[in-house]
Formats: C-alpha cells, structure tokens, sequence
C-alpha cells in the first residue's frame, strides 16, 4: 500500500496547490515569453531563477511560504553545480526556499512542478513536460530521453511533494513503471514500422 499512499499525498499536493488557477501550459508560455528568446533558439536545460521567477509572477503564482512548500521550490534548483543533487543539509532544511534570483533551475524540473501544481488535463501536462526535454527542437523525444523526464525530473519534484507532507516519497516504482511502458511504447513503433 505504500505505493498508492504516496500516489495519493502527491495527489493530495495536487488538490491543494494554489497555482491550479493557471494551466500549466499558459505558466510554460509565460517563461518562454519572459525568456525573450530569438527566432529558433530555445531555452537551456537549465535556467535562472530571476527568470522562473518572472514567469511566474507574470502569471500570478505566489512562492510565498503559504503559497508552496519550499521543498517543491528547492527541489528544481540545481545546487552546487549537480543536477539537483542537493546537499545532506539543503535536503534536511525544508524551510530553505533556494529558489532566488540567482540559483540555476533545471528546466525539466520546472515544468514538472508545473504540472503539479497548475492546472490542465493529461495531455498539457505532458505536452510541458515533453517540450522541457526537447532540447534540440525536434518534436519529438528519443527513449532515453523519455525515460529522463520522468525518471529524472518528474520524479524529483514528485518525491519533494511527497515529502513536503510527510510522505518518504519513494518514487523508484513509479520510474521502473514508466521506463517499461516507453520501452514498449518504443519497441512497439520500431516493429510496426519494420513489418
């Protein structure tokens, strides 16, 4: 049962977020615009967090302590030049918001937070998620990749939640049944296009 529990605190996460008055999509939208970026160029793996934090106020979502847990805002930070691999004391300092103006955010990360915590169905949620991962603009993910998203990034931010209420947050089950679905998802699209 653990496994649904967990499941059910990150729902619970979910349910309760502040941010679900905006859809993910249109947050992504916002960091995109405030990246002013040039025609064909993309936005990094990782970013700063001045401009998070302006896409993010241009939507209205607060990362005030009331707003979000701190460990859900600490959890896309990039810390000590790792990709998320924060220090024994970061993770033992929930109240620590590392989310400032200067920390480095992974971009993945990002997205999956938005996931969680604004609104929109399945389909914008990993429509976010999937573009975050596209860093070469191909529409369109190899199986690592993925696999990355959410055994990376989505499962970070997901055990952040988990953990911002209590939960251990143990998402490896979550990652072993997502990396067997996009194998045969994959192994499925290279057959049928064989035969």
């Amino acid at each position: 049962m653990p496994r649904l529990d967990t499941l059910l605190v990150v729902h619970t996460v979910h349910t309760q977020s502040r941010w679900r008055h905006v859809s993910c999509r249109d947050a992504y939208a916002a960091l995109v615009k405030a990246a002013d970026l040039g025609r064909g160029r993309r936005l990094l793996p990782e970013i700063r967090g001045s401009l998070v934090l302006s896409a993010l106020a241009q939507c209205g979502l607060s990362v005030e302590r009331g707003a979000v847990s701190r460990r859900l805002l600490s959890s896309i930070c990039v810390v000590d030049g790792h990709d998320g691999r924060h220090t024994h004391s970061s993770l033992n300092q929930p109240s620590q918001n590392l989310l400032t103006e200067n920390a480095l955010v992974s971009l993945p990360r990002f997205a999956a937070l938005l996931a969680l915590q604004c609104a929109g169905d399945l389909d914008e949620k990993l429509f976010v998620l999937f573009q975050s991962a596209d860093e070469h603009g191909t529409h369109g993910l190899t199986q690592d990749q993925t696999v990355n998203v959410f055994a990376q990034h989505v499962r970070r931010v997901a055990s952040a939640a988990a953990q911002s209420i209590g939960d251990k947050g143990e998402m490896g089950w979550m990652v072993d049944t997502w990396v067997n679905a996009v194998r045969g998802f994959f192994f499925r699209g290279i057959n049928g296009r064989t035969t």
